[in-house]
């Protein structure tokens, strides 16, 4: 990995997680609705930045192509265990948001669909 490819993710991505946490509102700060707009504009400005990144990105050899397939696996994991932890929550509580399932189905279709696609061109 690059040089300036590490900046942009150890700079951006606490910067958008940070981002994130005050959009949940933690601490009960009063945001008027530009100040909601604006935090959801930097949000999205952040995070496609983010994924052109991961977009982009390019093994130079096996090992670095190995990196890359342990990190997507860690992320689908991990995605897919706090989306089915809310699910469980939130059905106990009687409050099922359905961005949540929805989200889990993107995950894992995604994910099937990545695997054929490889399989397919390989």
């Amino acid at each position: 990995m690059r040089i300036k490819e590490s900046l942009v993710y150890i700079i951006l991505i606490p910067i958008l997680v940070i981002l994130l946490i005050v959009l949940i509102n933690p601490f009960n700060i009063l945001m008027g609705n530009n100040i909601l707009m604006m935090l959801l504009l930097i949000i999205l400005i952040i995070s496609f930045v983010i994924l052109i990144f991961f977009w982009l990105e390019q093994p130079k050899d096996e090992r670095e192509a190995n990196h890359i397939n342990i990190a997507s696996r860690f992320a689908f994991f991990s995605s897919s265990i706090i989306l089915i932890i809310a699910i469980i929550f939130q059905t106990f509580n009687h409050n099922l948001d359905p961005w949540i399932p929805l989200a889990l189905g993107v995950v894992v279709s995604s994910k099937a669909i990545g695997i054929l696609y490889s399989r397919l061109k390989n």
